[in-house]
């Protein structure tokens, strides 16, 4: 990975875990009482599902505007993301 995208790399890291740890000490059950540690794994592994999802999409969106224009350079972009991912 190059120097560039390293450092807002991180900082996005640090934002999204900032936000998780916030969201976790303020969460509340429905009748009030703090979040257990149970419910906040719980939502920990469907911010990580919903997390995949979106990036899965948003790829695939990508992919898909750029095939619109030059399909040589999506199937490209491709498979240079599936062997970037040790798929191909």
């Amino acid at each position: 990975m190059n120097k560039e995208m390293s450092k807002p790399l991180k900082q996005a890291a640090i934002l999204l875990g900032a936000v998780i740890i916030l969201i976790g000490c303020l969460g509340t059950a429905s009748n009030g009482v703090t979040a257990s540690p149970f419910q906040f794994i719980l939502f920990l592994f469907g911010l990580a599902i919903g997390l995949a999802i979106t990036i899965s999409a948003v790829t695939g969106i990508f992919l898909a505007a750029i095939a619109m224009s030059n399909k040589k350079a999506a199937c490209e972009m491709w498979n240079s993301l599936k062997s970037n991912f040790g798929q191909g």
